[in-house]
């Protein structure tokens, strides 16, 4: 794959809330109940306003991992939302932002929260079985990978039990004797009894039908501006991720936390130190002043020189502690 081209995206400057409301769009069907939305609230006609645009996959090579941190949590998702932005995509509607100025409605760009925590969760599934494949953990992937008579099945919640219906909760991997989807030899039949190869077809699975779509092949000039090439461009947030996600699968790629900020970034190959613990220049600089800021530790020799030194001199002493106690003469 080429080297993803540089993809823009946007922050609105004065963040992100959740807020009760109805969508306004000319999609919207009529009987649309009211749901709680992540918005920045502004007005459709004034969202260029003083936004914040940055290229996150170049500023944030684990970003992917950082989304499916959000779990359950709308405050995360605001949080996140804050850091990064909207999802964008199929995600975002209109919707009614309340009464303005004018005593017209405002219609303004929001995402549905609960969907936001859907996405999480998805990535974060496939994640989690794309880490136990790369690690060998069969613990893990004897739970969701499930092999019977019928071929080998993916199952995504194995403590509901049998009792619960196909996607995304089951889904079939292959039958008994059936190659390997998106082969590009064409071969590549499952070992039965094998969870590793029906686990990263899965992964294969989900990204592909994500990247389908939320993002598409496209002919652009190269860095360079010498020669067309083809690249994968993403149309949104969510797509950029899901597109990052399949990168790093492609790679093998390895991440770690910084240990400054908490953000995921990937550990280049071949690139840097192995041993790398901060995401950026900025956190490095931060963890050096800080590690500055802290007092020297002091050896024993200066503790005990330190210690005298604070010690009361003799002559402010009692008579009775300034003197030295007799040593008794042994009897004859």
């Amino acid at each position: 794959m080429r080297e993803t081209p540089p993809f823009r995206w946007t922050i609105a400057p004065g963040g992100y809330s959740i807020i009760t409301s109805r969508r306004r769009d000319p999609s919207a069907p009529r009987d649309d109940k009211e749901r709680r939305y992540i918005t920045d609230g502004r007005p459709l006609q004034l969202r260029a306003a003083g936004t914040v645009i940055y290229p996150p996959l170049k500023e944030f090579t684990g970003l992917f991992r950082t989304f499916t941190e959000i779990g359950s949590s709308t405050e995360r998702a605001v949080d996140f939302a804050n850091r990064y932005g909207l999802l964008g995509g199929a995600h975002s509607v209109w919707i009614s932002a309340g009464v303005g100025d004018d005593g017209k409605e405002v219609i303004a760009i929001g995402e549905d929260a609960f969907q936001w925590i859907i996405e999480s969760m998805v990535m974060r599934q496939v994640l989690e079985l794309w880490d136990a494949a790369r690690q060998g953990n069969h613990e893990h992937l004897s739970r969701h990978i499930i092999w019977n008579e019928n071929g080998v099945h993916f199952d995504s919640h194995p403590d509901l039990g049998t009792d619960k219906p196909d996607p995304p909760f089951h889904r079939s991997i292959a039958s008994i004797g059936t190659a390997a989807e998106g082969s590009t030899s064409g071969g590549g039949y499952f070992e039965e009894g094998d969870l590793i190869r029906p686990a990263l077809t899965h992964v294969q699975y989900v990204i592909n039908k994500h990247l389908k779509d939320c993002a598409s092949p496209k002919l652009l000039w190269e860095q360079q501006q010498t020669r067309l090439g083809v690249y994968v461009v993403p149309h949104s947030l969510i797509g950029a991720m899901w597109l990052q996600f399949a990168e790093a699968v492609e790679r093998n790629s390895k991440f770690r936390e910084c240990t400054v900020c908490g953000k995921w970034f990937e550990i280049a190959s071949g690139a840097g130190r192995a041993d790398k613990q901060f995401c950026s220049a900025y956190c490095r600089t931060k963890a050096h002043r800080e590690r500055q800021a802290e007092p020297a530790p002091t050896s024993v020799k200066s503790r005990v020189k330190e210690a005298r030194m604070s010690a009361p001199p003799r002559d402010r002493l009692p008579k009775s502690a300034s003197k030295k106690p007799r040593t008794p003469k042994p009897s004859r």
